[in-house]
């Protein structure tokens, strides 16, 4: 065991010792509780307080009265639900991103990616990455007074392997539809042409007028009128006469 010391009064015969095990700080690179065989991987002491665990004498893990810090990949492999809960405070996951170092900090840059989500699969042969994602973009260099960012949607053309951006909300607030139709209930509303698709009715099956302003495509309109627009009591052509 790397940092201990039995007492002079205790022979390594008689075993372990009873009660705390008291061990040197160590680092990252020579834990103070480590393997005979890998001798840069164990327990450490960072910090009051802390306990560090070191990998290939990389600090991967603290764990303080805070709660704990994660450097590196997390990796979670389970067939469950995973949970945030809190009481009392609201639960919060945070994904940040500078430029520089974590030691030395420096401005966001625009067109920095702050975090993702990303989706993926398995194709029976393997792992496929990175398939559908949501994105969290900065448009602006940050400054003390200055965080523009926008928020993206990404997904995968069926029959491919190459992601294209579907949605953004840009930091105006404007909501940008980058491809394909804008459907509703599985109907056109407007197509990848930037054409409104009107819902089409005949004059026997048109909704109610009473909402005011609607409008909607008449397929059997008199006189080849096809364009109707409610009033809040009837459907109108374009030259105010009712839809008949």
């Amino acid at each position: 065991m790397t940092g201990y010391s039995y007492p002079p009064s205790r022979s390594r015969d008689a075993g372990p010792p009873s009660g705390p095990l008291p061990l040197p700080d160590g680092t990252a690179a020579i834990p103070a509780l480590t393997f005979t065989a890998d001798t840069d991987t164990g327990l450490f002491r960072p910090g009051a307080n802390q306990i560090g665990m070191a990998a290939g004498g990389t600090s991967r893990l603290t764990a303080t009265p805070q709660g704990a810090v994660i450097a590196g990949t997390l990796t979670v492999e389970s067939s469950g639900t995973h949970r945030v809960k809190a009481a009392g405070q609201l639960p919060e996951i945070m994904l940040e991103r500078y430029a520089g170092t974590l030691a030395a900090p420096t401005a966001t840059q625009a067109n920095d990616i702050l975090g993702r989500f990303v989706f993926g699969g398995h194709t029976g042969a393997g792992e496929t990455f990175n398939r559908a994602g949501l994105w969290c973009r900065a448009v602006e260099t940050f400054t003390a007074s200055a965080n523009g960012t926008q928020f993206e949607m990404w997904t995968t053309p069926t029959g491919s392997t190459t992601t294209a951006r579907r949605l953004t909300v840009e930091a105006t607030g404007a909501v940008n539809l980058e491809t394909g139709p804008l459907k509703m209930a599985g109907a056109e509303v407007l197509n990848s042409a930037r054409h409104l698709v009107l819902r089409a009715y005949t004059v026997a099956t048109l909704p109610t007028a009473a909402v005011a302003g609607q409008l909607v495509h008449v397929s059997n309109g008199s006189a080849n009128r096809y364009l109707a627009i409610s009033d809040g009591s009837q459907w109108r052509f374009q030259d105010g006469s009712v839809v008949s």
